[in-house]
């Protein structure tokens, strides 16, 4: 190779780096060499909405769960925030309720004033869930928001029973 490069030197009296193509190449002509970083979306400030500083811990812990749940971009409006702490607060009264419903003894029941406070507190329940499942749907979040029945047959079919980290 090297033979070859000085031939062609000792013949032109020119390096051969220096003598420009005798072809040329097809196509559009190469511009410059500086590259173009296009912003791609990740660097900007969109994360995920922390819960109000006025929350109770239980309520934090709720809205994190939810909020984590979903895309990063998903509860971006003032709207769909406020609607999130309704549900927020749905979500933790239902909590309460279920908490106070668990403990309640049979024996209770059998009073008349026991029976009276059971059948409030259930109705009381049914009402906070209504409303929860209501705003989970109106924000998107239950699936029946998401699929129509034809794509849910579809995904449930398709989905495995078992993980394969959940097998023993």
């Amino acid at each position: 190779m090297d033979s070859d490069k000085n031939e062609t030197e000792a013949m032109t009296g020119t390096d051969a780096v220096d003598t420009p193509p005798r072809y040329r190449k097809r196509g559009r002509p190469q511009k410059d060499d500086k590259l173009n970083v296009i912003d791609g979306g990740f660097s900007g400030a969109v994360k995920r909405p922390d819960p109000p500083e006025y929350l109770p811990t239980t309520h934090k812990k709720i809205w994190k769960q939810i909020v984590a749940s979903e895309p990063v971009d998903f509860f971006q409006s003032q709207a769909t925030q406020e609607m999130l702490l309704d549900l927020v607060g749905h979500r933790a009264e239902i909590d309460r309720l279920n908490a106070v419903l668990y403990q309640f003894k049979n024996e209770w029941i059998k009073n008349g004033e026991g029976f009276k406070r059971y059948n409030a507190l259930i109705k009381s329940r049914g009402n906070e869930t209504s409303n929860y499942s209501k705003l989970a749907t109106r924000l998107r979040l239950t699936n029946q928001s998401r699929y129509t029945p034809a794509a849910a047959a579809t995904a449930s079919r398709n989905t495995s029973k078992v993980r394969p980290w959940e097998e023993d």
